[in-house]
């Protein structure tokens, strides 16, 4: 999609849960996971990562980073700092930083409930640019972003549990992700059932496969 004149952020898709954004003077990425590193990652000036998964962060991608790069601060939360092999600046629900002249605040603070044995797992979510909502793996509210990513398939999410938080954070915009385990139809379809929910809110659905970028 074209920038216009008032757009400041450019929003790529890079596989599964990982996004990059960036201004044209400074570049961030959220989530590089073990299902695919970006290319481009060394180009990082920072990292944000919502939590310690394999499909949310690669620990050997981050260390190489930091070895190549290591102005390029990393971001997360204290359970990712206690299993790292590289420095991580740790940070907390409330928090606010920047990278660069981009703005990031720091909401959340556990993954919603996957599997019932399992301890809460710490899970942060990033508000970028004051437009930019990367919940990583909870269903985080108490904002209305311009774009929201929302995830198609995750053994924590079901679609009525989807609607409801898309009601409650009302974005204008929606780019969906967090879907490698899908097939071409099992993302078809996903994007059909978010795009019906878009549709009761007058928000728009943008497609982004990884690679693909927008601006806001």
């Amino acid at each position: 999609m074209p920038k216009s004149k008032t757009d400041t952020l450019k929003l790529t898709r890079c596989v599964h849960a990982c996004i990059a954004v960036g201004d044209g003077k400074s570049l961030l990425f959220v989530d590089p996971g073990d299902f695919g590193v970006p290319e481009n990652l060394h180009e990082a000036d920072a990292v944000l990562v919502t939590h310690d998964h394999f499909d949310h962060v690669s620990h050997t991608a981050l260390y190489d980073l930091h070895a190549i790069q290591p102005s390029a601060r990393i971001y997360g939360p204290e359970s990712l700092s206690r299993a790292a092999d590289f420095p991580v600046h740790v940070v907390h629900k409330g928090d606010r930083f920047s990278v660069g002249e981009i703005e990031v605040e720091v909401l959340g603070e556990w993954q919603d409930v996957a599997n019932l044995n399992d301890a809460p797992i710490e899970n942060l979510g990033y508000f970028i640019g004051d437009k930019i909502l990367h919940p990583g793996d909870a269903y985080l509210t108490g904002l209305h972003p311009e774009l929201a990513m929302v995830p198609l398939t995750a053994p924590w999410s079901k679609a009525v549990d989807t609607q409801r938080w898309l009601r409650a954070i009302s974005p204008k915009r929606i780019v969906t992700y967090h879907d490698i385990t899908l097939n071409d139809m099992g993302i078809e379809f996903g994007r059909k059932t978010v795009k019906g929910m878009a549709g009761e809110l007058g928000a728009e659905v943008v497609d982004l496969n990884p690679g693909d970028s927008i601006w806001l």
